[in-house]
Order: C-alpha cells, then sequence, then structure tokens
C-alpha cells in the first residue's frame, strides 16, 4: 500500500502527545484575571472608610490615597493582559506577574483599607513560585505593528473606563456636567490636564490620578511595543527550501499538496535525520501545518516530534490541515492528537478523463462555448513562458480575483512566474490566431481540482429518505455558502466526476477547536485581519497560483 510504513523488528516509538490545557497554568491565569478585577475595582469606586484598618491608614501621608488609586488601576489593568499569557504559560507573563502582584497588594492596603484585597493579591504569589517550571515557553513572533494595534485597543478601553471612574464619584461632582463634558474631561485628565468636571476634594486629585495613569498605561505599553526588538515570524531561509525541494524530488509523488510546502510565509522542522519535514505557519497562537510531511514515511515520526516540541516550547496549539488518510493515521499514532475527515480533495485521473457521455454533457457545453468564443487552452512550465508572459498571467490573476486577499494556504502556493518554480505546469487560454501550444504534452497523469469542505453533506442531504438533522445540516452549508465556497465547489467539481481522496484535519482537545478553526479561516484568507493598506508595510506582494496540477505525482502550482 502507498504510504504504507513498514514494521521495524524492535524498534519502539515513542509517543509523543499533544500538549493539552495544563491545570495549574489556567487556575493561575484565572486567578490573576479575578485579582485584576478586584485591583481596577479599587482604583475606580470609592473606599470604604468603615474599615478595622482605617485607623492604621490614618496614619499614611494624606496623597497616598490618590497615587495608590492610581497604581491599583494601572496594575489592574496589566493582570488582566497578563492573564492570557500565564494561560499559555509564557515566562515574560509570570516575570511580569510576580512583580505586579506586591504592587497591587500594596495599592489595596493603601487606598482601599482592605485586608482581604491585599491577602488575595499576595495570596496568588504561592502558586506562581511554586509552580515557575511551568510557565517556561518561549515569546511569540512579534512585529512592531502590534504596537499600533495597542494603542487602539488601550486607548478605547482607558476611555470607556475613565466614563466609569469619572461617573463613579458623581456625588462628589460640583453642578451637573453633561456626557460630552465627562468624555471631554477624561480624554483631558488622560494627558495630564485639568478638565471641565470638578469634584469636591480630595475627588479631584484621586480622579486626576486615576486618568493619568490610564493615559500612561496606554503610552507606556505602546511605547515598549514599538520600540522592542522585533522578531519577525520564521519564513524559509534559502537552505530550507533547497533540503525541501530535494525531499519533494525523491519523495513528492505520493502527496497532490507537497508542493506546497514551498510557501515561503512558512516555516520548518526537519527530522534528526533530515530525511522528512513539517513546514507550518503560526496564526493565532495556532501552530498550523498543511499537508503530509514533506520526505521519507519512515522519517516522518521524526518530523512530527520536532514538530509537536516545538509548539509545547511557544505553548501554541498544534493542528494540521489537509493531510491524508496516511498522514492523519501517523500523525494520531505518534502524537496522541485526533483527526476528523471535514472533506475531500476532487482528483482527476488524466488517462481516464474523457467528455463522452451524458454524464459530461455540462462540461462540453463549457467547452464549445469557450471555443466559440476564439480561446485555446495552452499547458507549459513555468520556464517556457515568453518574456513578459508572466507579468501578464499576475495581472489577469489579480483581476480575477477582484480583491487583494489571496484565498489559500494549504492548496496554494503564493505566487507565479517564480525562476526557482521553473519545472512547474501552467495552464492558460489564448485566442486561437495566437500561436497554439499541445494538449497533454507534459505527462501529468492526474490533476487536483480542489478541497471540497463539507461535500458530503450537501451531497447526502438533498437525497431522497435524508432525516431532519441531516437536512438541517445541509440547510446550514447552503446558508453558508453564500460567503465560504461550500455548495457550489462541489457542484462545480461533480461535473468533471472526479475520483475522492478524503483530507482530514489533526488537532489536540476539542475545545481547542473553535480557536484552530479561526486560525484555518485567517490562513486560508476567508478572514482578513490585516491592517489597512496605507499602513501597511511595502513589500513585493505573493502571487496567487491559479491551476494546480499533478505531473508523475508532483503537486506543481
Amino acid at each position: 500500500m502507498p504510504g504504507a510504513i513498514p514494521g521495524r523488528p524492535g524498534r519502539t516509538r515513542r509517543l509523543v502527545r499533544g500538549p493539552r490545557p495544563e491545570a495549574v497554568p489556567t487556575l493561575v491565569a484565572g486567578a490573576c484575571a479575578l485579582v485584576g478585577l478586584l485591583d481596577i475595582a479599587a482604583g475606580v469606586f470609592p473606599h470604604f472608610r468603615h474599615n478595622r484598618v482605617h485607623a492604621v491608614a490614618e496614619v499614611l501621608p494624606g496623597a497616598l490615597g490618590q497615587f495608590a488609586a492610581a497604581l491599583s488601576l494601572g496594575v489592574g489593568v496589566l493582570l488582566l493582559l497578563l492573564a492570557h499569557g500565564l494561560r499559555r504559560r509564557k515566562h515574560r507573563a509570570w516575570r511580569a506577574a510576580v512583580v505586579l502582584l506586591p504592587a497591587g497588594a500594596v495599592a489595596q492596603f493603601a487606598y482601599r483599607h482592605s485586608v482581604i484585597g491585599t491577602v488575595i493579591s499576595l495570596a496568588l504569589l504561592a502558586p506562581l513560585l511554586r509552580h515557575q517550571r511551568e510557565f517556561e515557553a518561549l515569546p511569540d513572533p512579534r512585529s512592531r505593528w502590534r504596537a499600533l494595534a495597542n494603542f487602539v485597543l488601550m486607548g478605547a478601553c482607558s476611555l470607556v473606563l475613565g466614563l466609569v471612574i469619572v461617573s463613579a464619584n458623581e456625588n462628589r461632582m460640583i453642578g451637573d456636567p453633561s456626557l460630552a463634558d465627562r468624555i471631554t474631561h477624561v480624554l483631558y485628565g488622560m494627558f495630564g490636564f485639568e478638565g471641565p468636571v470638578d469634584y469636591t476634594e480630595p475627588t479631584s486629585w484621586t480622579v486626576a490620578s486615576s486618568l493619568g495613569a490610564l493615559g500612561l498605561l496606554t503610552s507606556v505599553t505602546t511605547a515598549y511595543l514599538a520600540f522592542r526588538p522585533e522578531h519577525p515570524a520564521a519564513r524559509l531561509t534559502q537552505d530550507d527550501e533547497t533540503r525541501l525541494r530535494a525531499l519533494l524530488a525523491k519523495h513528492g509523488a505520493r502527496d497532490s499538496l507537497g508542493h506546497f510546502a514551498l510557501r515561503r510565509d512558512k516555516a520548518v522542522v526537519f527530522s534528526p535525520s533530515g530525511k522528512a519535514a513539517v513546514t507550518y505557519r503560526v496564526v493565532c497562537g495556532v501552530m498550523l501545518a498543511s499537508g503530509d510531511p514533506i520526505g521519507d514515511v519512515e522519517a516522518w515520526p521524526g518530523a512530527m516530534e520536532r514538530f509537536m516540541d516545538e509548539a509545547k516550547a511557544h505553548s501554541w496549539t498544534p493542528a494540521v490541515m489537509g493531510c491524508s488518510k496516511t498522514g492523519g493515521e501517523v500523525w494520531t499514532r505518534e502524537t496522541g492528537l485526533d483527526a476528523h475527515e471535514p472533506g475531500d480533495e476532487a482528483v482527476v485521473d488524466a488517462a481516464d478523463f474523457s467528455l463522452a457521455g451524458r454524464s459530461m454533457r455540462n462540461v462540453r457545453q463549457m467547452v464549445k462555448r469557450i471555443e466559440r468564443a476564439g480561446y485555446q487552452t495552452r499547458v507549459r512550465r513555468i520556464r517556457d513562458l515568453g518574456e513578459g508572459e508572466p507579468d501578464r498571467i499576475r495581472r489577469a490573476a489579480d483581476d480575477r480575483r477582484g480583491t487583494d486577499t489571496e484565498r489559500g494556504f494549504s492548496m496554494a502556493l503564493g505566487r507565479i512566474g517564480d525562476p526557482s518554480d521553473g519545472d512547474c505546469p501552467i495552464a492558460t487560454a489564448h485566442k486561437a490566431d495566437e500561436i497554439p501550444g499541445l494538449h497533454g504534452d507534459l505527462g501529468i497523469e492526474r490533476i487536483s481540482l480542489d478541497f471540497a469542505m463539507f461535500r458530503s453533506a450537501p451531497a447526502r442531504g438533498e437525497k431522497i429518505g435524508a432525516g431532519p438533522v441531516l437536512r438541517a445540516w445541509r440547510g446550514l452549508l447552503v446558508f453558508l455558502s453564500r460567503w465560504f465556497p461550500i455548495e457550489s465547489l462541489y457542484k462545480f467539481d461533480a461535473k468533471f466526476s472526479p475520483r475522492r481522496e478524503p483530507r482530514f484535519v489533526v488537532h489536540g482537545s476539542s475545545p481547542g477547536l473553535p480557536r484552530i478553526g479561526f486560525a484555518a479561516l485567517q490562513a486560508e484568507g476567508f478572514v482578513n485581519l490585516a491592517l489597512p493598506r496605507p499602513l501597511r508595510r511595502r513589500t513585493p506582494a505573493p502571487r496567487p497560483c491559479p491551476h494546480r496540477v499533478t505531473e508523475r505525482g508532483v503537486s506543481a502550482a
């Protein structure tokens, strides 16, 4: 059986379990968020005067209350921001929490005179210090563009929180300021100026200090993100690409998606022997691989182990899109992950394809319509394109797509006409008066049309005898087809009578599926979180690949 793993007597495989949500980091993150909310509440709402430790607080310097309120507010916001990093076991989040928790405890006691709030803040230090080794995950790839996102989000949150602070002391306001006056007061206060809202003393100083803390927090975090050393996401190096091409030349015939491992927005991990590799891209904390591993099937476990080790080191969620049945079996056996079949790949065998027969009537009509319009098809290699033709093909692909967002990740190369892709076949349509090429002159054995997501549900749901659950599921998919190519794709594929090869999604625990699904939608281009065009870096945009064919089993774009 192609792709099967022969047994090796005496060999013991090490089962690499996928990283599951750890109890300690999850509990600590939840407690950190709770303490952050308590600190924010202590800084926002007036402190209680009827407290047993009020007599102790009376001997503190008079101005300490105002500054402690600002400190409590700032610490609370930062702890909320750190909770996500603690849940993902990030070491830098742990270090920051260890510093901030005592500061929050001091603020709780000095401003709100709360023994309970102080004890809770300090009590959280115990599990943080005891389980320090649980928080050793490396940082994610980062970019200075996060500074802009931080400024917008923190600014908006600071504005809302500032309005709460201003309104929480309404009984000490002088007069009845309007909402516009309150917003103006918040904005002025965040920049350190007096606004139009007046309070009785000492509330005026407390509100001013808290608003100033929000503004300072926004500016400091934005400056830190803007000026910290940049660590961009990993990309294929020239050496990586050379090694991958060598593996594809030897083993690429087994998987039609293998060539797309050469996307240059992916990183790669190799097996210890160098005979297999897994390419991936990190999206929203998900380490997303696509297709089967590249290379010798016997060396797949070593590459998978490196993949899982990398995911664990960064606390990324591992997932694989579009692997074959053999790939899914090896992934689940070697890593302990689960696999599901969300759809299948439509493959046309060139030797068996024919336009004859009633089932191909619609395809024949399409062919005749194109011929009557004066077009013929040419199939060539990239290296055989004429001068200037790659640029014309790229422009045509851009015009057909009609958007800056390229759809495709697991089944798209992301470029056309690159000199390194000279062996890739490409199909183009030309007017008949141009010099035609030959049909089927490259020895192509099979053509992979596309991947049809959830194909079986619409197909089975429209048949007689389908149950209510299946019909309801089909109705939902038909509704979603307004935005995603679900029903239209499988109906288009059906015209060519292709054979279906199942493709699988490999993932960890079920609660992580929504996150993996969102990352996959973003990677495939259905969800675009990119910056507006005027704010993007001016780098050459990746180009789409309009066709995907397999030459003697080697996928090409």
